[in-house]
């Protein structure tokens, strides 16, 4: 499993911009700001493009912020001494975030 640290440093690495998506009659491409083909491929799946397009630097930016946000936010109102105490729901999120990386 790809730690949140690590994950946060592919966007980076990664062509910046909107991405989108271009089926045409010479294979798939895959752009950014309309101009720049990230990736192409005449044999990919129209499905896998569209994950592809979906999983920008932008969104998983925003996804692994909102990770370390809702942890911080559980760390709030459930602090480590109430484990007792947390629901069972509370104590999975605190320890999958763990496992995905917490820092």
């Amino acid at each position: 499993m790809t730690k949140l640290s690590d994950l946060e440093k592919l966007p980076e690495a990664a062509t910046p911009g909107s991405w989108e998506y271009r089926a045409t009659e010479w294979g798939n491409y895959l752009t950014a700001d309309g101009f720049s083909a990230v990736c192409q491929s005449a044999l990919s799946r129209d499905k896998d493009m569209h994950f592809i397009t979906a999983a920008n630097p932008a969104t998983i930016l925003a996804l692994v912020k909102l990770c370390r946000l809702q942890h911080e936010l559980l760390e709030h109102f459930a602090p480590p001494n109430w484990a007792g105490s947390m629901s069972g729901a509370v104590q999975k999120a605190l320890a999958a975030y763990e496992q995905f990386g917490g820092e």
